[in-house]
């Protein structure tokens, strides 16, 4: 799990609390299923443009420049972040996981130190105190680990959930 998948599923089990982003900018992400529709329709149009390359090479014309498809959803159906915590945030709370750690709750925040004072207080600090009661109780301590990766994870999503760019479609 990576992305903004990995962002739905650790709320939705209630260990990723807090993400570093701004709730404003366009997340353009685009379903998987819209993808595999304009992969086909890019697939089609080059077998066409196949027959004309071949009348073309027979009648030696200049060749045309090969084609780029691009597909995004900030141009046509603009999804912010904050409707992506919106959504997922709907769901969660509707439909929890049978894996749920945690109550559902999730925040979003473009200041680095109120994202680090809530992740700290929800997820850092109940993560060790969790371990130190499994220690206690002869389990193997496992959250403080978890935590780690899911602070690396956030290190990284959070450059794409703090900037945004401005794509088009062809």
């Amino acid at each position: 799990m990576y992305g903004p998948t990995s962002i739905l599923l650790g709320a939705a089990l209630g260990l990723l609390r807090s993400l570093h982003g701004n709730c404003e900018n366009v997340a353009d992400l685009v379903p998987a299923d819209f993808v595999i529709n304009a992969f086909i329709a890019a697939a089609w149009d080059v077998a066409k443009s196949e027959k004309q390359l071949a009348l073309d090479l027979n009648q030696k014309t200049e060749l045309a420049e090969p084609k780029i498809y691009n597909y995004v959803s900030s141009v046509e159906n603009p999804l912010t972040w904050g409707d992506y915590r919106r959504l997922s945030t709907v769901v969660g709370k509707k439909i929890p996981s049978p894996l749920l750690v945690w109550h559902y709750w999730f925040n979003l925040s473009p200041n680095y130190y109120v994202y680090w004072m809530i992740a700290t207080f929800t997820q850092t600090l109940p993560a060790y105190i969790v371990d130190f009661l499994a220690k206690c109780i002869g389990k193997k301590p496992f959250l403080v680990d978890a935590y780690k990766k899911i602070d690396k994870f956030c290190d990284v999503i959070s450059y794409f959930t703090m900037n945004q760019w401005t794509f088009k479609t062809f």
